[in-house]
């Protein structure tokens, strides 16, 4: 390829990188504060229950309602989990980005710096492209367990609150 072909390929990355960034950022920011305010609404009625429950029969019911609570409890815990990895993982990807930034911003100064450097930043581009279409991905599949949940949370609140658990 020519300099000028690895520039012009360069510069649609380039392009493709800061869409997807936009795009991503804007998925994770709408995402992020689901889970809080979820937890927010039903930790203190699960903790309420369970100290209820405690209190005044001393010992667990054998009965599958009290193991659906336990259930829940165990799938959402595995959900924050996995919640958490991915907004460390979109973290990481943000602090690779602002490296390539800076590198670009010194490119920039650089008055002469060729189209081969930029070529050279071709890799880093791919890669954060790649990482950011994945945590858009984790993200969604996040979200829909997170509904989930919250159908089972529904139902789980409809029987705590009319004493059928």
């Amino acid at each position: 390829m020519t300099p000028e072909e690895d520039y012009n390929q360069y510069m649609q990355l380039h392009r493709n990188f800061s869409e997807t960034y936009t795009m991503v950022y804007r998925h994770v920011m709408d995402f992020y504060p689901l889970p809080q305010k979820f937890i927010q609404e039903a930790a203190p009625k699960v903790d309420s229950y369970v100290e209820d429950f405690w209190t005044h029969k001393n010992a667990p019911p054998e009965n599958s309602s009290f193991r659906e609570l336990v259930f829940f409890a165990q799938s959402f815990k595995q959900f924050a989990t996995e919640a958490n990895n991915v907004f460390e993982e979109y973290k990481g990807l943000h602090g690779q980005s602002n490296k390539y930034m800076k590198a670009i911003f010194r490119l920039k100064e650089n008055t002469n710096a060729g189209a081969d450097e930029y070529a050279k930043l071709i890799p880093v581009l791919n890669k954060l492209i790649t990482g950011f279409e994945d945590v858009k991905q984790k993200t969604e599949k996040a979200a829909k367990k997170l509904q989930k949940l919250q159908m089972e949370w529904t139902s789980l609140k409809e029987k705590m609150s009319s004493n059928k658990l």
